[in-house]
């Protein structure tokens, strides 16, 4: 295991693990060429192309992903591109040193299960609302300079897609977010879905 970026990070609900459980069988019975890591953003965007499994779960956090890539029952050796997209729920209980750790663990443990060759992007957090007393804007901020930083570091491609959900001035687009101003609306989901398709991995909708 490399670094010290904590695992299972208290998700032993069962319900979690055989969603886990239903990601190894699928794995073995179709072998995606291309993989999705995340938490609900990704989780809830709806990908239906054979192709691809979605090891994105509500409330994971980095250390759950990392989990998930130590399971060697997964079968992700013919993975050709990977999209990751995590760490909303890093934000409050880990500084930025802490994520530029965990995200470089991660990118490792992704390199190590997956084609050599394969292509793996990386998205910065999205933006969200603040919380009453938090700025999570700037939160959100210096926690994405982490996240480009383990990019960087593990020479991994990175794209940021705030410009999508906020205005220029870092307010968000109201209609792309349900009223938790986190999770995306059905139009926000659209949206996500189609730029990861189509731009990221060119593939079709």
């Amino acid at each position: 295991m490399p670094g010290k970026t904590p695992l299972r990070e208290g998700r032993n609900e069962i319900s979690w693990m055989e969603v886990h459980e239903v990601m190894v069988r699928r794995s073995n019975a179709h072998p995606p060429t291309i993989l999705l890591i995340g938490d609900s953003i990704l989780a809830d965007c709806g990908f239906s192309d054979p192709t691809m499994l979605n090891l994105s779960h509500p409330g994971d956090r980095i250390g759950n992903a990392c989990w998930r890539l130590l399971d060697k029952r997964l079968n992700l050796g013919k993975v050709k591109a990977a999209f990751v997209l995590i760490g909303t729920n890093n934000v409050l209980i880990n500084n930025q040193d802490q994520m530029r750790s965990q995200f470089r663990d991660l990118l490792r443990l992704l390199k190590a299960a997956i084609d050599p060759n394969a292509r793996i992007i990386v998205s910065t957090i999205l933006p969200r609302a603040d919380k009453p007393g938090v700025d999570l804007s700037v939160l959100v901020g210096t926690r994405n300079q982490a996240v480009l930083a383990a990019s960087q570091a593990e020479r991994v491609e990175s794209t940021d897609l705030a410009a999508l959900f906020a205005d220029s001035s870092g307010a968000l687009k109201l209609d792309l977010y349900q009223s938790d101003r986190l999770h995306l609306s059905p139009e926000g989901q659209y949206l996500l879905r189609a730029k990861v398709t189509n731009v990221l991995l060119g593939l079709r909708p």
